[in-house]
């Protein structure tokens, strides 16, 4: 793939670029058992779960979920986010539920420390909470953190010394008081001394006067945060949609730009553009911590071609993000059925790339189930891709009319989860709906060289 500098130009069309895929790659993917983590209640279902592995410990693994009603919207009896802990690698999972009710867009990382998890409660004005867990998941602190209101999308990611960075977008005024879209930034502190863990703000940052989202949070071997985002539409004034129902202001493409930090989220570089081949937006932003081949290497993902690809790109560890490869597919759309979403990527110890998505190729209803594939060689190639689901996620009336009647929930949410745990295995984790409801499945996979 070749390397262009980070300058606003629409790229050539994607038909002629070549596909990433390389069949002949001498790669074997095993993935393992597909399992439930639990059994949801009667009028439970759930959503946009995430997973986040221990550093040091392969089996200890931690994931989180948006609890939701097959009822009806807005639920109280039902709605809120539940924690996962898993410590035999995913064979068995136990449950606790976050105390918020209308806990939407969770998010978790882990470390040798213990766990932050992140949360919105939509009942007032989209608040970003932190909850605090000592002891890597097993129970939730009683002190719980508000980091504001007018959040969305939270991300986090954790450094080599355990300390963990939140960032999100959220709508707050500027220095001239007008109210724009920034970028929130905070870290996990040491307990104060009444013995609470805490995030500190450390930044609000301002790039533009476009409304934009964030799409993915990284650190890098020496402690550096990497944050991306997509801008897509003007500051308009007034009302966000026209008579005829669209919305004002939207840009010709979706571009998506990078900053980054050395001084722990104090001041920011300027932005770096990536690309503006993405359809929608990207899920994701990894690094290669590694001491191998491709340290310190960033990789970002997102749908392309009409949703119909997944476009894979990258740049090098001594570009520091100023260059970009060109956003190329992972399979050439020309050659599948259906469409594809939501891709995430994973880098495991021995600094392999695993790249996730939810897929429809399989079924003419359109039911989907995730695939997976892996490179070997920093992103330049990958195998084929292989099916993660042992049976198709149907969503039927058993998840609610609110549910099976749009398409963004029909897939189970904007995002699932794929994380690399410290033997190396990848774990997928995504709302499933193979009994008509969405449940939380879970598989390893294993890669191995032939």
């Amino acid at each position: 793939m070749k390397y262009r500098k980070t300058v606003p130009f629409i790229s050539l069309s994607l038909l002629f670029l070549s596909p990433l895929n390389v069949p002949g790659q001498n790669l074997e993917i095993q993935v393992g058992k597909n399992i439930q983590l639990n059994e949801a209640l009667p009028n439970e279902q759930f959503f946009e779960p995430y997973i986040s592995a221990h550093p040091n410990k392969p089996n200890h693994l931690l994931a989180v979920g948006w609890v939701n009603s097959t009822l009806k919207k807005r639920d109280s009896s039902v709605e809120r986010c539940a924690a996962f802990v898993s410590n035999n690698g995913g064979q068995s999972w136990d449950r606790s539920d976050l105390p918020n009710t209308f806990c939407a867009d969770p998010w978790v990382s882990l470390t040798e420390k213990g766990a932050v998890l992140t949360a919105l409660d939509m009942e007032t004005s989209n608040q970003l909470f932190a909850y605090f867990s000592s002891d890597g998941g097993q129970s939730w602190d009683k002190n719980v953190q508000s980091l504001g209101y007018f959040h969305d999308g939270p991300r986090s990611t954790f450094t080599k010394d355990g300390s963990i960075f939140i960032a999100s977008h959220q709508s707050a005024r500027d220095g001239d008081n007008i109210r724009r879209t920034a970028i929130y930034v905070g870290k996990s502190m040491k307990p104060n001394r009444r013995g609470y863990q805490y995030i500190e703000k450390k930044n609000l940052v301002f790039p533009s006067n476009l409304n934009l989202a964030i799409d993915g949070v990284a650190t890098l071997s020496d402690g550096s945060l990497a944050i991306i985002y997509q801008d897509f539409q003007r500051h308009v004034k007034g009302p966000q949609k026209d008579e005829n129902g669209n919305w004002r202001g939207i840009l010709k493409t979706r571009r998506e730009w990078l900053i980054s930090s050395k001084d722990g989220g104090r001041t920011f570089t300027f932005p770096k553009m990536i690309t503006e081949s993405c359809y929608d937006r990207a899920n994701d932003l990894v690094a290669d911590t590694t001491d191998g081949a491709f340290k310190d290497r960033l990789y970002s993902a997102c749908g392309g071609d009409n949703g119909t690809s997944i476009l894979f790109m990258y740049s090098k560890g001594e570009y520091k993000g100023d260059y970009w490869s060109d956003a190329t597919p992972i399979e050439l759309p020309a050659t599948l059925k259906g469409e594809r979403r939501d891709p995430h990527i994973a880098v495991n110890k021995d600094g392999m790339v695993a790249v996730a998505w939810l897929d429809n190729r399989d079924s003419p209803d359109k039911c989907v189930t995730p695939y997976i594939t892996v490179s070997t060689d920093g992103g330049e190639t990958f195998a084929k891709p292989v099916r993660v689901g042992d049976s198709l996620s149907c969503p039927n009336d058993k998840a609610g009319k609110h549910v099976t009647e749009s398409g963004r929930w029909s897939w189970g949410g904007d995002y699932f989860g794929l994380t690399a745990a410290a033997d190396g295995r990848f774990h997928v984790l995504w709302p499933d709906a193979r009994s008509g409801k969405f449940e939380l499945m879970t598989a390893a996979v294993s890669v191995s060289k032939n």
